[in-house]
């Protein structure tokens, strides 16, 4: 992913102290702008230690919203140390963004979704990044078929830097087909890896056939 510069508009409230003589101050006083560059931006949300934002942003020349992390600059006293560790999540997407988090040890961990690396094989190359720098890896979902969530599975159990447990959002509770021909496993809140040839799950071709676009 090439470098891109910013855009996004961050706003803080302040209200009046109750009791307060003087005049509140009008709402939008305090307008700060962060970054540049962008044809629009969407939701930004600050890390704990006010060092960091992670914001939506589309930039020049594309139609679809992106996830950036960028460090702030706010000035002395504006950020506090604390001790939980930070994911992260929705700014991993490449290995370039893998790089930079290191880079920039903008978290202490990191969430992988094989589908926004592309692929188990991509997404293996993300893990090994963050196993160089010593930082463990957690394994997610985007609420997938069955076939990507077998392949999200077979991802975390055989990746030896997945440390923690994970978000699998089974989808087959939520889609009118699942696009394979047995559910995934699952007992007592567990889901459990598949265990037959390739990915494990039959492909459900029927189901495949009713949404083929083309």
């Amino acid at each position: 992913m090439r470098e891109i510069f910013f855009g996004a508009m961050v706003c803080a409230f302040f209200a009046a102290v109750a009791g307060a003589q003087e005049a509140p101050k009008e709402p939008l006083e305090d307008v700060a702008q962060l970054t540049s560059g962008f044809s629009r931006a969407g939701e930004g949300y600050f890390s704990p230690d006010m060092k960091w934002i992670i914001f939506q942003a589309v930039p020049p020349g594309q139609e679809q919203y992106q996830m950036y992390v960028a460090r702030l600059h706010l000035g002395e006293g504006k950020s506090a140390a604390i001790d939980t560790p930070i994911l992260a999540d929705e700014s991993v997407f490449s290995l370039k963004n893998a790089l930079d988090v290191v880079r920039l040890r903008a978290a202490d961990m990191a969430s992988i979704k094989i589908m926004k690396p592309g692929g188990i094989t991509r997404s293996k190359k993300v893990a090994a990044i963050f196993e160089a720098a010593g930082m463990s890896c957690y394994a997610g979902a985007m609420w997938e078929s069955g076939i990507g969530m077998a392949a999200s599975l077979h991802f975390a159990v055989s990746t030896p830097n997945i440390h923690y447990g994970s978000d699998y959002y089974v989808a087959n509770f939520l889609l009118v087909d699942d696009m394979i021909v047995t559910p995934l496993p699952m007992k007592d809140g567990h889901i459990f890896v598949p265990s037959g040839p390739g990915l494990g799950v039959e492909v459900d071709w029927a189901a495949v056939e009713r949404y083929r676009a083309s």
